[in-house]
């Protein structure tokens, strides 16, 4: 898989949002092929369109769900808790603020919480359903 960073900043570039970037990326690794889950997420991007619940998160919260759908209850939450505590909030705008976001704060979040979902399931000794 190429640089994570540079994936996102190409989806970026596409006009893809947070979360329709987060579900590209884990479809592209897990080698799914499903562009209607990546339209859809763009309803979930920049806190709903509203600043509220991270669009980034919720995607991660998703991914884990495609990965196994039966400790997505259990990862969930996990998930949750660490993203609190690591970035002060759930919602974009106790992250990054009103009005214009600042990119490279929202890139290296996206970064993390990806590579989150996967440790928390190597954490668990789970592997990606097929």
């Amino acid at each position: 898989m190429q640089d994570l960073n540079t994936r996102i900043l190409e989806l970026a570039l596409d006009r893809k949002c947070c979360a329709q970037i987060m579900m590209a990326i884990a479809l592209e690794d897990l080698e799914i092929d499903n562009p209607d889950l990546i339209k859809a997420m763009r309803a979930t991007c920049y806190g709903f369109h509203y600043g509220s619940l991270c669009g980034s998160l919720v995607a991660a919260s998703c991914i884990l769900s495609l990965c196994h759908e039966q400790y997505s209850i259990v990862l969930a939450p996990e998930l949750f808790h660490w993203f609190r505590k690591k970035y002060g909030g759930l919602n974009c705008t106790d992250i990054v603020g009103t009005g214009v976001r600042d990119a490279t704060k929202c890139v290296n979040l996206m970064v993390d919480t990806y590579y989150r979902c996967f440790d928390l399931l190597a954490e668990h000794g789970i592997e990606p359903e097929e």
